[in-house]
């Protein structure tokens, strides 16, 4: 640690014990082998790049990533090592900052804090690090000392190479509470809204909201209008090991036309890989950007979950996107007629919560 020069000590005036997220009694979860060196990824480059350029832009954006202990510490720093980030979209500036680029704590399921950094700018879609080493550092302080479960959520849309905690010196430090199903997570698949655009922070993201709730691991694979269900993404969906996979193969679709072509044939592959895990499948839930087409193609996605039940598998639930956002004034669901607002996902979390609490009551 010492050789990345982060200054907790002299900062806070505490002197702490580091620990670099890679280590136990640390982990990390919603990664590809995270415990690998150089940027943290969500899946092999090399399927990424084969799946388009724009999963290859955004695959090293760890969205859905949490580092997991428990610590009785009543100082908790957090440095991480960050890498330059080309956005793809010029929605970027619809982006919260604290989403963006922030990591978010929380303690015993409960806020606590967006750890910030400082000196962050931004020049067309490039988000340049204007600090020394390309790193940052924060801190956030309980009021007692006792035991607590720690989750830090990842940025959504940034690149992140190291992590590192920093406790009290004579502080315990354990693994964290393990999730209800270890070694099989919930697999989300989807584009921009799946990634987490645009909550205020990521700890807000409808997949983090459902996870605190019932404890349960998930795989976060939302690639802002990077969602088309190639082949090559499909195939590796069908290698991973999950509960339960969360289908959102809507909004990149170019016309109701093609979800036609390439919607069920995905699925049906999808659950010859799978064949017993419960799938949940989505259509899109703006109400006003294209409504007409929307109805369409929900119908369009109705059907695959059809024919997909009836071939009598695995369960299949279907959500139509279009009544998601029903309960509260349309105005304050999303950010652009396509992108929730801290609203928008918690009704999306809402939404799912029942059908969630059947396999993990």
């Amino acid at each position: 640690m010492e050789n990345k020069n982060f200054s907790f000590s002299e900062r806070i005036g505490t002197v702490l014990k580091v620990m670099d997220a890679r280590e136990a009694p640390l982990r990390i979860y919603g990664l590809h082998h995270p415990e690998r060196r150089g940027v943290f990824k969500r899946m092999p480059r090399e399927v990424a790049e084969a799946t388009s350029e724009r999963v290859g832009l955004l695959y090293t954006n760890p969205a859905g990533a949490r580092i997991r202990f428990s610590t009785d510490s009543s100082v908790l720093a957090v440095g991480a090592v960050l890498a330059p980030t080309t956005f793809p979209s010029a929605r970027t500036a619809a982006l919260s900052g604290a989403n963006a680029f922030c990591f978010d704590l929380y303690a015993d399921g409960e806020h606590v804090h967006v750890l910030w950094h400082e000196n962050v700018s931004t020049d067309g879609y490039t988000v340049h690090f204007e600090i020394p080493n390309g790193r940052y550092e924060s801190v956030a302080r309980f009021s007692e000392k006792r035991m607590r479960e720690i989750t830090l959520c990842f940025p959504s849309f940034v690149n992140v190479s190291e992590v590192y905690i920093g406790v009290e010196v004579e502080a315990t430090v354990e693994e964290g509470k393990p999730y209800r199903n270890e070694g099989a997570p919930v697999v989300f698949y989807g584009s921009s809204i799946t990634q987490g655009a645009c909550a205020s922070r990521s700890g807000n993201l409808y997949q983090n909201i459902l996870s605190r709730r019932l404890n349960f691991d998930y795989r976060n694979l939302g690639f802002a209008s990077g969602c088309k269900a190639e082949a090559v993404m499909i195939d590796y969906l069908c290698g991973l090991d999950m509960s339960m996979l969360v289908f959102d193969y809507d909004h990149n679709a170019r016309d109701a036309e093609f979800l036609r072509q390439t919607h069920l044939p995905a699925l049906k592959k999808l659950r010859a890989a799978h064949s017993h895990i419960p799938f949940v499948v989505l259509s899109k839930p703006n109400q006003h950007n294209g409504r007409e087409e929307a109805l369409l193609r929900a119908k369009v996605i109705e059907e695959s979950c059809r024919v997909l039940s009836e071939a009598g598998e695995g369960p299949v639930h279907f959500i139509n996107g279009q009544e998601i956002f029903l309960s509260h004034d349309q105005d304050m669901m999303t950010v652009d007629g396509t992108h929730p607002t801290d609203l928008g996902f918690y009704c999306m979390a809402e939404t799912l919560a029942p059908i969630f609490e059947q396999y993990f009551p």
